[in-house]
């Protein structure tokens, strides 16, 4: 079997059709999880890049590597003798190619692993040049700038081919075009850079989706009960509206901008999945689709990522192996990104490596309903806090380690799927609060299926 894996960035499941938001368009996505097995509850181990790409190209957690940063490099943490997963893949035989962002790296300042690949293409983010408009309290023109650069959304005028993620489709598409030439299989990694900011598109998206018809964020703040200040980042706010409160329409501009961002990488994702099938390899080809983490788009009035609330732990998952029993179903087990490499280990044929922290899902792929793992597992370090999250089907259960106290999170997702009444520390829920507080601190070993 050949292997497309394609990963994108700040990817919220809330924001495609596939996963139940009518309002976006994502027939790509769409056609993908009709035919392959949508995870519904899928978990990043770290709601940051590095760390969460570190972890599931390794097979290792983020506390095992002790990668908790962006700037910090694989090869420096990386236990001698481990192989990633490229390597893996290019040990097993098969041509390798990465187009986009796999790493979080550039070629320039990229860790030896990225040398697994045969090939490698990396398109840079462009400055986008919008144009900029003053803020208004009524509907002004979507092409704004709201502060920084990273900060921005709305219309991009650079024209659409010559977009960042454009000429990823388009070089992916070209590599699969020399691969289905060859007979030899093939392992391509295609990384996306949108949704990430600054949310920039051509028009065309961006008239998609009418701000006045966006609902506003779930899940608001005035709304939280309980909630200690380290699950809100104490505060600190990497991402839009910087130091301030955005008004409504502020806010609805931002996440059709997201809508819009999404739609144009799920265009992207239509031209290389169209690929597959007009060149006959999409019945010898395992796809997998995912996100390095969630983000949030204004709920609990957080913008971007760095929580361990659901929002920012939960990641989209689509696993498509032909012939796979379970083939256009969803399912509804908890599974993680450290999980992706034994999954593919076990799906192409590979001895899984003894290091691997995760659980091969492939059982999954022909019984979507059967007994699986207790908890999946997340972590998140702020200045002055570490967080460790502990997520079953039923409960998430967080402990913040402030230093000179610890500060509790204890949510009932059946009743509070938004996750803003904090149990913790309440008599009635002692026993629930001990058992998941001992699940926490057994760790991912105590969970397996």
């Amino acid at each position: 079997m050949n292997v497309l894996f394609i990963n994108l960035e700040d990817t919220t499941p809330a924001a495609l059709h596939c996963y139940g938001n009518r309002l976006v368009f994502t027939p790509n996505l769409d056609r993908l999880a009709a035919t392959g097995v949508r995870f519904d509850r899928a978990f990043c181990q770290y709601p940051l890049c590095n760390p969460s790409r570190s972890s599931y190209l390794s097979g290792l957690r983020p506390e095992t590597l002790r990668i908790y940063e962006n700037p910090q490099n694989i090869e420096d943490y990386l236990p001698t003798g481990i192989l990633t997963l490229p390597e893996l893949m290019e040990n097993s035989g098969r041509r390798t190619a990465c187009v986009g962002k796999t790493f979080h790296a550039r070629m320039d300042d990229g860790p030896p692993q990225l040398a697994a690949f045969g090939q490698v293409s990396m398109c840079k983010i462009e400055d986008y040049h919008p144009r900029e408009f003053d803020f208004g309290d009524g509907p002004e023109p979507m092409e704004v700038r709201v502060g920084r650069w990273l900060d921005r959304y709305g219309v991009t005028d650079v024209p659409e081919e010559e977009v960042g993620d454009a000429r990823i489709s388009r070089i992916a598409v070209r590599t699969l075009e020399e691969f289905a030439e060859g007979t030899q299989p093939f392992f391509l990694a295609v990384g996306s850079l949108l949704p990430h900011i600054p949310l920039l598109c051509p028009r065309k998206y961006i008239d998609l989706y009418d701000p006045a018809k966006v609902p506003l964020p779930g899940s608001p703040r005035a709304a939280d009960r309980g909630i200690p200040p380290a699950a809100y980042r104490f505060g600190r706010d990497d991402a839009f509206f910087v130091g301030r409160t955005p008004s409504d329409w502020e806010v609805r501009r931002a996440v059709a901008a997201y809508y819009a961002c999404v739609t144009f990488v799920d265009r992207q994702l239509g031209l290389i999945l169209d690929t597959l099938e007009r060149r006959n390899l999409a019945e010898k080809t395992i796809v997998v689709f995912t996100a390095d983490h969630g983000v949030h788009l204004g709920e609990h009035g957080l913008w971007c990522k760095l929580t361990l609330f659901e929002q920012s732990t939960r990641v989209p998952l689509i696993i498509r192996v032909p012939g796979a029993p379970a083939n256009g179903r969803a399912c509804g087990r908890l599974v993680e990104l450290v999980d992706l490499m034994p999954t593919l280990c076990e799906l192409t044929g590979m001895d899984i490596p003894a290091h691997v922290e995760g659980t091969s899902a492939a059982p999954l792929l022909a019984d979507p309903e059967r007994s699986w793992k207790r908890a999946a597992f997340s972590s998140c370090v702020h200045p002055g806090a570490h967080g460790r999250t502990v997520r079953t089907e039923h409960f998430r259960y967080t402990e913040w380690d402030c230093g000179d106290e610890t500060a509790r999170e204890l949510y009932d997702l059946d009743a509070d799927p938004g996750e803003q009444d904090n149990h913790a520390n309440k008599p009635e829920w002692a026993d629930a609060q001990t058992e998941l507080g001992l699940l926490l601190k057994e760790g991912w070993k105590g969970a397996r299926p």
